[in-house]
């Protein structure tokens, strides 16, 4: 059986270079070529078996590659835009907890004072 069709039982048959980037040695590398991108945020890239490549320094410098599609990098047009929004939304919603916060807080101190003006006022009663 061919070295390349093998599927990989561990992670010391898995191409490296082509895991995260680019192999020069394509079809002839001896090691195993993952084509899976993994999609996990969590994940242990060095023991995962899927690939990670890693961002492509011309299409983040440039915002465009010759390579285009075929590129073995990772193309991210919007990674910091869109963690800059990530970020942005999670702070709204931070606020508007914070708000909601802040008026059950005042509404609980609004009470409490009721309760101390009821108290004296029974205590005085008593008196």
């Amino acid at each position: 059986m061919d070295v390349i069709t093998q599927h990989p039982r561990n992670i010391s048959n898995i191409c490296q270079h082509h895991k995260f980037g680019y192999c020069k040695f394509a079809q002839l590398c001896r090691k195993y070529h993952v084509q899976e991108i993994c999609l996990e945020s969590d994940c242990d890239h060095q023991n995962c078996l899927k690939r990670h490549p890693k961002l492509c320094r011309t299409f983040s410098i440039h915002q465009r590659c010759k390579f285009g599609e075929y590129c073995a990098f990772k193309h991210s047009e919007n990674s910091q835009k869109t963690e800059i929004n990530n970020l942005k939304e999670k702070v709204n919603s931070l606020e508007i907890k914070d708000c909601e916060k802040s008026k059950e807080i005042s509404d609980l101190n609004n009470r409490l004072e009721m309760l101390y003006a009821t108290v004296e006022q029974i205590v005085a009663d008593r008196e």
